[in-house]
């Protein structure tokens, strides 16, 4: 049975899902050239930052397609049993005392989402102040 074909050429239902996203993705990248590579720099920012103007997000989408269920699903399972196994290795054990690792922690993931907030709060309200605001904050980014 064939699924959009006059979008996707031969790709069937019978095939394997994750094979026929690649193929997708694949063939889009083929069909890119190299005047179409989208730099930061290219979008409607209010401001660049220095560390954004040498970002392809290309490279970044074409690796987040190609990888990003096997690359979750590699990173829960990792997960999952490192949990368990912790929880049988600790079980017997003296906790460990990680206040300064937990306090570099913290002050890292503050550092990190102060950043993420000076990056998207003034974009966010330049976008919402404009006609169609909303819609275009949610639908055109």
């Amino acid at each position: 049975m064939e699924v959009f074909g006059h979008f996707f050429g031969n790709l069937s239902l019978d095939r394997d899902p994750f094979s026929v996203m690649q193929e997708v993705v694949l063939h889009s990248m083929e069909s890119r050239n190299e005047s179409s590579k989208h730099y930061v720099q290219d979008v409607n920012y209010i401001h660049v930052w220095d560390l954004e103007k040498s970002l392809d997000l290309n490279d970044w989408r074409e690796w987040f397609h190609m990888n990003s269920g096997v690359f979750a699903g590699r990173i829960a399972l990792i997960y999952l049993v490192s949990v368990f196994i912790g929880k049988r290795f600790m079980r017997d054990r003296k906790p460990f005392v990680l206040k300064e690792e937990l306090v570099a922690w913290n002050v890292l993931l503050g550092v990190f989402s102060a950043l993420g907030f000076l990056r998207s709060v003034p974009e966010l309200f330049y976008i919402l102040k404009q006609d169609n605001g909303f819609h275009s904050s949610v639908c055109d980014r």
